[in-house]
């Protein structure tokens, strides 16, 4: 059977750190790259393995990528450690270090909040995470980081847990990161508007709420459903605000 490497990357994750590592302890290999945590993340990680390594923050791609050029195994699995391996998904793994005619994967990536997990929040593409080490890479970029495969593709239906959020401040927190995709998409040179802003929000309330079924995943469907819509308002805004900008100095 062939080896698996997991690669963690983490900052600050004390309260996830050890439901991360415990869903993936049955593996040969587990490598914990963190960023300057000021909390136990560390501690915790040592606990399971000894490959755990302080780096500095270059963004998600290099890092991940970091973590994957660590890897020894035969095959890797790149998580953040807010990420959750569930029983069905440890076993389509482990049949796929059997044999597999793939050589990355697609997974379901359900974002589980207030102790529910949301099916709407599934892509149709899946979380790719999963890879024959060598033949797949991550992205230099900071955030929304791509996936590069040089062969072929398969999907697992099984979920990769992900607890993306402690509670309603840290959803707060992480609507600063808008401003990060804001600028990436205007230094693609993407055009944006309030009528635009607005429009999009609406759109990805009606996508996650009517047509991904939110509507029946009671509150919590409603407040994710709300806090994506929330998202990508704030993100259209903001690359209007840096067109602005950058016309200023361009004059």
């Amino acid at each position: 059977m062939a080896t698996l490497s997991v690669c963690v990357i983490a900052f600050n994750e004390e309260h996830n750190m050890k439901g991360c590592l415990e869903s993936v302890k049955w593996a040969d290999e587990i490598i914990v790259l963190d960023s300057g945590s000021t909390d136990k993340t560390c501690e915790i990680a040592r606990q399971y393995t000894e490959l755990v390594e302080v780096v500095d923050w270059p963004g998600y791609g290099v890092q991940k990528q970091r973590s994957v050029d660590r890897a020894t195994c035969d095959w890797v699995l790149s998580l953040d450690a807010d990420e959750r391996v569930s029983e069905q998904l440890k076993k389509a793994i482990q049949e796929v270090l059997v044999q597999s005619e793939y050589d990355a994967y697609g997974v379901d990536w359900p974002l589980v909040f207030n102790d529910r997990v949301l099916r709407s929040t599934v892509s149709s593409k899946g979380r790719l995470c999963f890879f024959r080490r060598g033949k797949a890479s991550f992205s230099s970029d900071k955030v929304h980081e791509k996936f590069n495969c040089t062969g072929k593709v398969g999907y697992i239906k099984a979920p990769l847990y992900h607890y993306s959020f402690r509670d309603s401040m840290h959803m707060v927190e992480k609507l600063q990161h808008t401003a990060e995709v804001a600028k990436i998409r205007c230094d693609r040179n993407v055009k944006s508007s309030v009528s635009k802003a607005v429009f999009r929000a609406i759109l990805m309330f009606l996508k996650f709420y009517i047509l991904k079924g939110g509507i029946f995943e009671r509150k919590e469907g409603f407040i994710m459903a709300m806090y994506f819509s929330t998202c990508y308002y704030y993100m259209f805004l903001h690359v209007m605000f840096l067109n602005q900008q950058k016309n200023v100095k361009g004059s």
